[in-house]
């Protein structure tokens, strides 16, 4: 029998398995389905680290995929919590 933490865990490894060890900014927001803007407002809130490359500029962010498993389990995890509370 199939566990909704089992399907969680499926859908987590299913989203990170194409990626590489680093990821750029415009991969991971496709990856997740999520906006640029929300991943830097993540970025800047703590809740996801990024490594900044040393260009000119602002430069580049890059997401180890290992922080972004930890992430996305913080989101399931969160949404979890929100439907033991109903």
């Amino acid at each position: 029998m199939e566990t909704k933490e089992m399907r969680l865990s499926a859908g987590i490894a299913e989203v990170v398995a194409g990626l590489e060890p680093l990821v750029t900014m415009s991969e991971l927001s496709k990856a997740l389905r999520r906006s640029t803007r929300q991943l830097r407002r993540d970025v800047g809130e703590g809740r996801l680290f990024a490594l900044r490359t040393a260009t000119r500029g602002s430069g580049r962010l890059l997401f180890p995929k290992a922080e972004v498993i930890r992430f996305l389990e913080s989101l399931a995890y969160k949404v979890k919590k929100k439907e033991c509370l109903k």
